[in-house]
């Protein structure tokens, strides 16, 4: 790095091509990649997750929601209230957009059920309902 330069991060996946260079850098004294990458992660959720999901989760909902959602869903498991007599526990998931919601929660199954907002869960029942009758309409085929 040169002198006034910051540390930045880039996608792997905007990357488009790649050269091996004679250049070389060093990294910054003191620098913590652990430390750097959460807030990092951090401040990338914080501007990407600007809505609310509240949810009522299964015992291995509650397992798959961090391997789903990540952070988010890490986040979720811990704020759940207390079990229910099923085992059953509300919570509220962080979401980046109706459409990319509906996507994450529909991969839980039937181990998660939207309690809000409306909208949401009425998107997620339409989904259901047309897979279901696509699905049906293909086994008589």
């Amino acid at each position: 790095m040169r002198a006034g330069e910051s540390v930045r991060t880039y996608r792997v996946s905007r990357m488009l091509a790649a050269q091996v260079l004679e250049e070389s850098f060093e990294r910054p004294a003191g620098f913590d990649l652990a430390a750097y990458w959460q807030e990092s992660a951090r401040r990338m959720e914080a501007g990407v997750l600007r809505g609310e999901a509240r949810l009522r989760v299964s015992p291995r909902g509650a397992r798959l929601l961090p391997v789903q959602c990540g952070a988010a869903g890490t986040e979720a498991v811990r704020a759940a209230g207390p079990p229910d007599a099923e085992g059953w526990v509300e919570t509220v998931l962080r979401v980046e957009s109706l459409p990319v919601a509906v996507g994450d929660l529909l991969r839980l199954g039937l181990e998660v059920e939207v309690l809000g907002p409306p909208e949401l869960r009425a998107e997620v029942a339409r989904t259901v309902t047309g897979l279901a009758q696509r699905c049906q309409g293909a086994a008589r085929a």
